[in-house]
């Protein structure tokens, strides 16, 4: 059960991400997979997990490769990242010193990430 809060697909200069898309939201778990809690990646024929977060996801966005998620967690795959990471080849990273607040949405734009929401902190 739960609800998906975000989704990302595929960029115009990420050839290998055209044909996935990334969810995230509140939801316990994409089909049987483990560690697809709040967040998971379809393919287009099977889920897979794409690490743990200890919270649900508000927004996702992609630049190239480079999957960014926001929301009220604040772990992922045991590091700290406060509110906001990325997931890149080398596994999942806290972005600058992460956000206070609720983070709900997330746009890309000339190589950077803009964030909006109800942020009391960065």
């Amino acid at each position: 059960g739960g609800d998906v809060l975000a989704v990302s697909s595929g960029t115009e200069t990420c050839v290998e991400c055209a044909e996935e898309v990334v969810l995230g939201g509140t939801f316990a778990s994409a089909g049987s997979v483990p560690n697809s809690r709040y967040i998971a990646r379809w393919d287009g024929s099977i889920w897979a997990s794409v690490g743990v977060l200890d919270g649900p996801v508000n927004a996702i966005a992609r630049i190239n490769t480079v999957i960014y998620a926001a929301g009220s967690f604040t772990h992922a795959d045991g590091l700290p990242v406060n509110g906001i990471a990325k997931l890149a080849s080398d596994g999942w990273s806290q972005v600058g010193s992460g956000l206070s607040g609720t983070v709900f949405t997330l746009q890309p734009l000339s190589g950077c990430i803009y964030v909006g929401g109800d942020i009391t902190g960065v």
